[in-house]
């Protein structure tokens, strides 16, 4: 039976948090033996008491130990990460802490998603059938409200994306693409290369996501 860690590092509002865990819960496991680490980074308990809500089963949570008192902060308009390198390799640093539990519990693939996303019921398994090392599913965003969709990954450098690429991805299809993030299928080999999201010395891109591509290309 295949092995996955599910992991997220959580900190998220109540509501928001809710729709995550229950389309984890909603998941289709079939033939696969789920697991799932949360890093507990939220103010009150918002991840305890929508966990107790769900009864979502196997789950490990993990409390940072750190005593950062940095704020994130998420409004209906954007994320707002201008100015907050330390925020961005903090979240780094609680991504390779899940990859080490996934390489300590010997897992056939880690899946990392983000706190906001509800995922289709069939997401892992769509994702395992691709037979790839490293596979994400596309989902389409506004950064802000006035915005287009747009997707979380991209063609290349920091976020470059023609109007062609955008256009083929709008077509169901296994595509190479310069990077992703937030929502990925990692498999055991990639883990135990040593890939993850520590910052690779020199590389002027700006967030973890990146790091970890360039790691792994």
């Amino acid at each position: 039976m295949t092995k996955i860690l599910v992991g997220s590092p959580i900190k998220q509002n109540p509501k928001i948090l809710e729709k995550f865990l229950e389309g984890l819960r909603n998941l289709d496991t079939t033939g696969l033996e789920v697991h799932f680490c949360f890093i507990d980074d939220c103010v009150n308990t918002e991840l305890t008491d929508a966990l107790e809500r769900i009864e979502l089963s196997n789950v490990h949570i993990v409390t940072p130990t750190d005593d950062s008192e940095e704020e994130y902060i998420c409004d209906e308009h954007t994320h707002h990460w201008a100015g907050k390198d330390s925020l961005v390799w903090r979240v780094a640093a609680l991504k390779n802490y899940i990859i080490q539990e996934a390489l300590d519990g010997n897992y056939d693939y880690l899946f990392l998603v983000d706190s906001d996303i509800v995922l289709d019921p069939q997401t892992l398994q769509h994702l395992i059938s691709q037979g790839v090392r490293i596979c994400s599913s596309v989902f389409w965003t506004r950064w802000e409200p006035h915005l287009p969709p747009m997707p979380q990954v991209w063609e290349s450098g920091q976020y470059n994306l023609s109007p062609e690429f955008i256009e083929k991805l709008k077509t169901p299809g296994l595509y190479e693409v310069g990077g992703l993030g937030a929502c990925t299928l990692i498999s055991k080999k990639v883990l135990e290369a040593g890939v993850d999201f520590s910052q690779v010395p020199d590389l002027t891109m700006w967030g973890e996501d990146r790091h970890f591509c360039h790691s792994a290309t």
